[in-house]
């Protein structure tokens, strides 16, 4: 079992049975990833929704951009676009067209050596990785006015509006 974050490459798990739990861009970029050499389940307790990267030609960013969103804090832009959307590059539904991963609800518990599925199969896998996200600790900021009522960065392109001198290196701008 690891986080994503120790995730590097999928060639140690080559034929192997994979586990990726979590409905995010990690998850399913790990998942298609692994989906080359081995066999990939993504487990979920959302279901997954994609969306494309380019659409109309364009980048979604340049779209997000031109509609202004780029201004929004990061509060009002999670409560914009659902944390499940998973924009693909273009080979994601690929891959879950061709049979190369699939997606299950989420197992309500482990068994030795696996999984067992809500509809009480069991499952022997040979790896999890668990894809659930990564959360900015922020909390030493309270009380510098940094941070909205919902502790999130009161910021703009990574410019923090409301202290001098303070930037958001590596959170959504």
């Amino acid at each position: 079992m690891l986080h994503s974050l120790a995730y590097q490459e999928p060639s140690p798990f080559a034929g192997q049975r994979v586990l990726v739990v979590g409905s995010g861009n990690s998850a399913v970029q790990i998942a298609v990833e692994l989906a080359d050499v081995a066999h990939v389940t993504l487990a979920a307790r959302t279901q997954l929704h994609l969306a494309p990267q380019r659409p109309l030609g364009r980048d979604i960013h340049d779209w997000l951009t031109w509609a202004r969103v780029d201004q929004l804090t990061l509060g009002h832009l999670r409560r914009l676009l659902s944390p499940r959307t998973v924009f693909d590059p273009g080979r994601y539904r690929a891959a879950f067209h061709a049979g190369k991963l699939d997606q299950r609800r989420m197992f309500p518990r482990f068994m030795a050596g696996g999984v067992v599925w809500p509809d009480g199969q069991e499952e022997l896998v040979d790896a999890v990785i668990f894809a659930t996200g990564y959360r900015a600790d922020l909390d030493f900021l309270r009380g510098t006015g940094a941070l909205d009522g919902l502790g999130e960065p009161v910021q703009r392109l990574w410019v923090s509006r409301t202290v001098p001198g303070l930037y958001f290196v590596g959170l959504s701008g």
